[in-house]
């Protein structure tokens, strides 16, 4: 959210026409829980910081680790349902930077960094709310050329490696 109590999130959704098909309704309510794994990762980083001993700091690890491969599965759900509705085949045009996952991803930190240096009189929280209006404003431009076909969806996946836990049997 920003100063003014305008959600780019959200907003950013309804450039993707969200609620004109379940798919993209789904969308929503993924972005609403990618949000919600990144304020609980960032909430673990902050924890690992300050542990104090390092038996704690390889407990917080782990949980990042599992936040992070929730955060990645999110992403990926994300960006199937994307490619499921949303303008891609057969055009020859240029694709988008980021998949419909990651871009979700971005603005969600983003608004957390403005929240985050917000309470905390982060002196940086201006420059935080510029770099998340012009993320909002790029990312607007980008999915409106993506509904009228001048973009389409990039090749989507998660290429990040995480590994299975300790003694189970590693999956494709």
């Amino acid at each position: 959210m920003d100063e003014a109590g305008a959600d780019p999130v959200n907003d950013a959704l309804r450039v993707l026409r969200v609620g004109s098909t379940p798919a993209l309704h789904g969308i929503s309510a993924l972005a609403a829980d990618l949000h919600r794994t990144n304020a609980r990762l960032w909430w673990l980083e902050d924890e690992a910081r300050g542990a104090l001993d390092d038996q704690r700091l390889g407990q917080v690890k782990r949980s990042v680790d599992r936040c992070n491969m929730a955060r990645a599965a999110l992403m990926t759900e994300i960006d199937q349902l994307s490619a499921a509705v949303l303008p891609a085949d057969g055009l020859d045009v240029s694709p988008l930077s980021c998949t419909i996952g990651l871009t979700l991803d971005r603005l969600t930190v983003a608004v957390l960094r403005v929240r985050k240096f917000d309470e905390t009189g982060d002196r940086r929280v201006g420059y935080a709310r510029r770099q998340l209006a012009d993320l909002h404003a790029a990312t607007v431009a980008d999915w409106t050329d993506l509904w009228l076909r001048r973009r389409r969806l990039p090749c989507a996946g998660v290429l990040k490696r995480y590994l299975p836990a300790a003694g189970a049997e590693p999956t494709a």
